[in-house]
């Protein structure tokens, strides 16, 4: 029978082709669409049931047999009508047969007799085995007929058959009869098929998996497992439905995706899906691909729950310990001793800077980067850890990182397997780095050996002042053992001499800002009262809360020692030991304040030693000096003990005379003093005469001020000195016409201030070891239309004895700005630059808004300015200028005490002041290196400034015998006409631009 295959079923197809298309194509659920309208769903078994009742009706088409109603025929009809069939036979409902046909037990060559009792595994092959009880269990199962397309291996080889199953009641409950019927020769399945066939089975039963054929339209041809229990729901719940119905929509959607990519690819598609079970969600992997030489797909389905579960905990474990690894920034190492390979993860590796993408590499890479120190016992640890000597490796060591540094890292690790002898084979563990820690751990070290080492005393004490720690320095300091006062109150120390108010102020002062640092005096065990410097700060904890209190403590008995020994040279000439210039003035001062306030008189006598450089030029400065001191102790004899003789300098004497009843009263002294330098003066074996002038002038008559007084006197002398010398002369008119002078400049001051009259130069200053620019002073000059040029001498203090002086340094600093600005503007980067501020000024409170207004009007920052400020001007409000200093310091303006020793400050003042620098003043530069007193003092200011943290910048300096002398003393800055004379703006643009001495 000629039956070629269709392209497809319809209603015109004849049965015999429609069933070689079903066997040939494996179709599943066959759907029929007649013109009528009526629609027809149909198992492919129907259609072969029908054929094999009804060979006559192979030509027919469906269409005819539709109308025929064979089609809406059950299968049991057809199955009744083709009950004529002789091979049949019936079985339990384990497979085991009760019944067989002759010509059933004729297929397997047996007789009836030797197939009863028999197991259908004694007859067919393993691989129907499966198949077929899955049938019987359904056909039971259903309590229905079923039809099923078979090939069934016999005696004389394989063929296609139709096995019908029907339920039956036979000796008991769960039998079944299944009937045979042999499908036409042309319906066969080829050999080639047959063997596609067994091949897929063979596949199928090497699998563990859940086992899916589709048709190209996703209908499941087939659906099984090796293991039953592994099937999810039975057969017909699957069988001949769309894979894609019958999962969830959402699944389904991700199916039909597959599908289509593996229909575009030709490859093997695998994906993972979730899928709600009863017992919870499971986890499913599926693989699909096509069938060769079909348009069907197989796919195999597999339960990863668990498998899945395992690997997610293992990446929450792995994700876990990445990040207690992170969090503790540890890397990883992995030895393989065996192998000799050693690799780290991405952390080790950017720990130290590292490319971390580089293969397991050799230990000796890595062991070449360990510090030289560090190699032998770092290879120690790790041999002790693979032979067994230890359980586990924790050594310290220095490795270079990618920069080139030296980083500390802690090595921790066990050996986590080892072979039947012991030998180690695998290790593996974590690096650290510990470089802060080390350096945290060496400062620690460093702090304590300090804490024991240095020489202050330290005392760490509770917050209500119990002392829980000292040092050796404290126990040097003060006598006391330890133990003697571990636990006792820090007041065991007071020595009394200070009041209780002085104490609470030091508290007041812990408790709000934390820290208080002066002078105190302390008893020390042996009842020793001695100053001490105390630094005491405030402990926190982290609640902001005072945990203890640290006070560190110096013994600075040998600097008070130092100190007035300093105070005495500062104030005393060297050369005759009277009181010096600066000693004088602060005297004077007291005494007109004394004076005023009793009504009482006081005379200054102005006076010098007539011809004295003819005698210092004849006969040296030896024999000058003896003169010196000689006439100094006339001076002293010759007027009474509270009064006060006084050397300027040179040939200058000053006696001040207090308490006088009347000015007149000075004449008699002056008179004792002329008589007594008349007599005969031994100077080296010789009698040598000689005189003196005396100028004379009076309080309150002459002036009111120290300067006004010695000036008058000064003036008076002169007119002693114009007379023939040898004499004396009271301040007279003179007085009248020098205060017009005064007055006629002063207006003449306030005039130049408003038109531009003034003018700044700038001096250089620069670092004496380098000679290279530091800074510059401003040095304000007056540039008079008639007069010419007038010396700042005459008109500074003139401002600074009327009001002008605020408004004169207004004017310096704003025009300092403005030169700063525009020097920038022209590209010439200059370092700071200086500007001097008067007492007034300071005393005026309009100082620090000066300095803000100049500052913002041309956008410039403090740091630019430094305010020179004159040493007897700081001493005569020094809480005032304490106050104004911090507010110049917050705008980082620099502060410079300016002509340094001619005043008389003290250690205690200056250590309360917020200064930067002293600048030693030039009367003590200029005879530098032939006055041995100007040399002492000089480098007693530049020892004093270290020891305060001070920069020291030396004025005046005209020799390179000066600069060497300074710089060798410890002074690294200076000014003065060695280096550069004042400049002008653009002068001192061309000196940048050129770098010429100038």
């Amino acid at each position: 029978m000629d039956c070629p295959l269709p392209p497809e079923i319809t209603p015109s197809t004849k049965l015999a082709a429609a069933c070689r298309y079903i066997v040939e194509q494996r179709t599943g659920r066959i759907e029929l669409d007649f013109k009528s309208g009526d629609s027809l769903h149909l198992e492919p078994l129907h259609l072969l049931s029908i054929l094999v009742s009804h060979p006559n009706l192979a030509e027919c088409t469906l269409g005819q047999l539709y109308a025929e109603n064979l089609l809406t025929q059950s299968a049991a009809q057809l199955l009744a009508q083709a009950s004529t069939s002789k091979v049949f036979y019936s079985c339990d409902a384990t497979g085991t047969l009760v019944t067989a046909s002759n010509h059933f037990a004729a297929l397997f060559g047996k007789t009836p007799q030797q197939l009863i009792g028999q197991h259908f595994s004694a007859i067919l092959p393993a691989t129907q085995i499966a198949q077929l009880q899955q049938w019987h269990a359904q056909t039971l199962t259903d309590n229905t007929p079923n039809l099923h397309s078979v090939e069934l291996a016999t005696q004389s080889g394989t063929h296609r058959v139709i096995l019908s199953l029907l339920p039956v009641g036979l000796q008991g409950h769960g039998h079944l009869l299944g009937v045979i019927h042999e499908v036409p020769e042309e319906f066969q399945t080829s050999e080639q098929d047959r063997l596609a066939e067994n091949e897929l089975e063979t596949i199928f039963q090497s699998l563990p998996d859940l086992f899916f054929r589709l048709a190209s339209d996703g209908t499941i041809l087939d659906y099984r497992s090796q293991n039953e229990t592994e099937l999810y729901a039975p057969p017909s719940y699957f069988l001949g439905k769309r894979m894609q119905d019958v999962l969830p929509e959402e699944v389904g959607d991700f199916f039909i995706k597959r599908m289509a990519e593996q229909r575009a690819t030709g490859k093997l598609v695998c994906y993972e899906y979730d899928l709600p079970l009863p017992n919870g969600i499971a986890r499913f992997e599926g693989r699909l691909r096509d069938l060769p030489g079909t348009d069907q797909m197989i796919v195999i389905v597999r339960n990863i729950t668990e498998q899945h579960e395992q690997q997610q905990a293992r990446k929450r474990a792995e994700q876990q310990l990445k990040l207690a690894l992170d969090a503790a920034k540890e890397g990883v190492w992995d030895w393989s001793i065996t192998e000799h390979l050693w690799s780290a993860n991405s952390r080790l590796f950017d720990m130290l800077g590292y490319d971390a993408e580089v293969p397991p590499q050799s230990p000796e890479v890595w062991n070449q980067k360990v510090h030289p120190d560090d190699r032998q016992r770092r290879a120690l640890a790790y041999q002790a850890l693979l032979k067994g000597e230890t359980d586990r490796l924790d050594v310290d060591f220095r490795a270079r990182n990618a920069a080139g540094d030296w980083q500390w890292i802690r090595a921790r690790g066990q050996v986590v397997e080892r072979d039947a002898t012991g030998r180690a084979l695998r290790a593996v563990g974590t690096h650290e780095d510990i470089t802060e820690r080390k350096i945290l751990d060496e400062r620690l070290k460093l702090a304590a050996t300090v804490f024991e080492n240095t020489a202050e005393g330290v005392i760490i004490a509770t917050p209500r002042g119990h002392i829980i720690e000292v040092n050796q320095g404290f126990i040097d300091v003060t006598g006391f053992s330890r133990e003697e006062v571990i636990g006792r109150h820090v007041r065991l120390l007071n020595s009394g001499r200070q009041a209780p108010a002085f104490y609470r102020t030091i508290w007041r002062a812990l408790l709000s800002e934390g820290s208080w640092r002066g002078e105190v005096w302390n008893r020390r065990k042996d009842g020793q009262i001695i100053p001490e410097w105390l630094n005491i700060n405030a402990v926190y904890d982290d609640n902001r809360q005072i945990s203890h209190f640290v006070a560190v403590f110096s013994d600075i008995s040998v600097l008070k020692r130092s100190e007035e020994k300093l105070d005495h040279m500062a104030h005393h000439d060297a050369l005759t030991g009277l009181p010096n210039r600066l000693m004088l003035q602060a005297r004077l001062s007291r005494a007109i304040i004394h004076a005023g306030r009793n009504k009482s008189h006081l005379a200054l006598l102005f006076l010098d030693v007539d011809r004295f450089k003819n005698i210092n030029d004849s006969l040296g400065h030896v024999v000058g000096d003896d003169l010196l001191k000689q006439v100094a102790k006339r001076l002293k004899s010759a007027v009474r003990a509270e009064d006060t003789v006084a050397r300027l300098g040179g040939d200058e004497f000053v006696v001040m005379l207090e308490q006088l009843t009347t000015a007149q009263a000075a004449a008699h002294v002056a008179d004792k003093i002329l008589h007594a330098i008349r007599l005969p003066f031994n100077l080296q074996g010789k009698e040598f005469f000689t005189t003196t002038s005396i100028g004379i002038s009076a309080f309150p008559e002459d002036g009111r001020t120290p300067a006004e007084l010695l000036r008058n006197a000064d003036t008076a002398m002169y007119q002693v000195k114009n007379r023939g010398r040898d004499s004396y002369s009271f301040y007279t008119q003179q007085l009248t016409q020098q205060a017009q002078r005064k007055a006629e400049m002063e207006s003449e001051l306030h005039r130049a201030i408003q038109h531009n009259e003034l003018t700044l130069q700038y001096q250089p200053q620069f670092d004496l070891q380098h000679e290279t620019l530091i800074g510059l002073e401003a040095l304000v000059r007056w540039s008079h239309p008639v007069k010419g040029m007038i010396a700042p001498d005459l008109f500074v203090p003139l401002a600074e004895e009327s009001s002008l002086i605020s408004k004169l340094g207004e004017w310096v600093t704003l025009e300092a700005c403005r030169q700063i600005k525009q020097w920038r503007n022209n590209g010439f980067t200059v370092p700071r630059v200086a500007v001097n501020v008067s007492g007034a000024e300071l005393a005026s409170g309009g100082l620090l808004q000066n300095f803000t207004h100049a500052l913002q009007s041309y956008g410039l920052c403090g740091d630019c300015l430094e305010a020179e400020i004159t040493e007897n001007f700081m001493m005569q409000d020094v809480d005032k200028a304490v106050e104004v200093m911090h507010s110049l310091r917050e705008l980082a303006i620099t502060i410079a005490v300016d002509d340094f020793g001619t005043g008389y400050s003290s250690l205690a003042y200056l250590q309360k002041l917020p200064i930067h620098r002293l600048k030693i003043d030039r009367a003590f530069v200029r005879d530098i290196p032939n006055n041995a007193n100007d040399m002492a003092i000089a480098q007693s200011i530049i020892a004093l400034g270290e020891s305060l943290g001070l920069e020291i910048l030396a004025e005046g300096i005209e020799t390179r015998e000066q600069q060497a002398f300074l710089r060798e003393k410890g002074c690294r800055s200076g000014q003065g006409y060695l280096f550069s004379r004042p400049l002008d703006p653009k002068a001192v643009e061309y000196w940048l631009t050129k770098g010429d001495d100038i």
